[in-house]
C-alpha cells in the first residue's frame, strides 16, 4: 500500500527510496508471505468477518476442520510438498501448483 511504502522508505546520500515490493528483513514479512502462498494453494478461503482477528490460517493450516488443500500439499515459507501415488499422479499435481503458481 502507498502506506506501507512511506513506512518502509529510506534515506541515502542519494536520496529517498520506497520499496515497490515487501523487502525481506521487515519482521512480518516471513507470515505475509506464508499467507499469501496457503491462500493461492488452499483456493482464497475466507472467513466472516465477525469472526474478529481470527484468522483463517492461525496455525498455518485452514481454521475450519475438513478443509483441504486444493493441490493435496503442504507447504512452509518457499518448500511445497507435493506427492502422488504414480508418476502420471505426481506430474498431474506438479503441473497444477505450477499453473497455480503463474
Amino acid at each position: 500500500t502507498d502506506r506501507a511504502r512511506l513506512i518502509s522508505a529510506f534515506i541515502t546520500p542519494m536520496g529517498l527510496f520506497e520499496w515497490l515490493r515487501m523487502p525481506f528483513g521487515l519482521c512480518n514479512a516471513p507470515q505475509i508471505y506464508q499467507r499469501l502462498i496457503d491462500n493461492a494453494l488452499y483456493g482464497f478461503l475466507k472467513l466472516s468477518p465477525d469472526d474478529s482477528t481470527r484468522d483463517v490460517f492461525e496455525n498455518g493450516e485452514p481454521a475450519k476442520p475438513g478443509i483441504h488443500s486444493v493441490l493435496e500439499r503442504r507447504s512452509y515459507i518457499d518448500d511445497i510438498l507435493v506427492g502422488g501415488t504414480s508418476w502420471d499422479d505426481l506430474c498431474e499435481k506438479v503441473e497444477r501448483l505450477l499453473d497455480v503458481c503463474e
